[in-house]
């Protein structure tokens, strides 16, 4: 339980190691609010679509890491942070709206997504914030080495 009376989540041994084909969040425990993923909550999971529910605000530094069979994931309009490398590795990940809340996107966070095929991230601030977190992006998909992959500005 976070100070501010939310939790915050991660898996289960036995949920890192089954092979669900999906997974969805919780929005509530224990009758208080979900509102992060703890840093390596889900590392290595074996499933292959992911929901996060509205509530949730910050995905912490490689929240998703080493998810190899992730395919597809979607994102809350409430989430404002995604972490340094919180989908690191995640050889499987075709595509990924990163919705218009986030305002922190951390380097490194798609780095080793070699199956990446469409990233979109929003338009936020003035244009000096933007130009930094586009060189951000950038900084990634070099790591990604992506060759024919398309990054949209929303």
């Amino acid at each position: 339980l976070l100070n501010d009376g939310g939790y915050s989540i991660g898996a289960s041994a036995e949920l890192k190691s089954s092979s669900l084909n999906g997974v969805k969040l919780p929005a509530v425990y224990n009758e208080q609010p979900v509102v992060s993923v703890v840093v390596d909550g889900f590392d290595g999971c074996q499933f292959t679509k992911l929901i996060v529910p509205e509530g949730i605000i910050s995905l912490c530094e490689a929240s998703f890491g080493n998810c190899d069979k992730l395919e597809s994931v979607s994102l809350p309009d409430s989430l404002t942070e995604v972490s340094v490398g919180s989908f690191k590795y995640c050889s499987s990940l075709k595509d990924i709206v990163i919705p218009d809340s986030v305002e922190n996107i951390g380097i490194e966070t798609f780095i080793g997504c070699s199956a990446l095929e469409n990233l979109t991230i929003p338009f936020v601030g003035d244009r000096k914030t933007q130009l930094q977190r586009i060189r951000i992006f950038i900084h990634s998909v070099i790591f990604l080495e992506l060759r024919d992959s398309k990054i949209r500005i929303m």
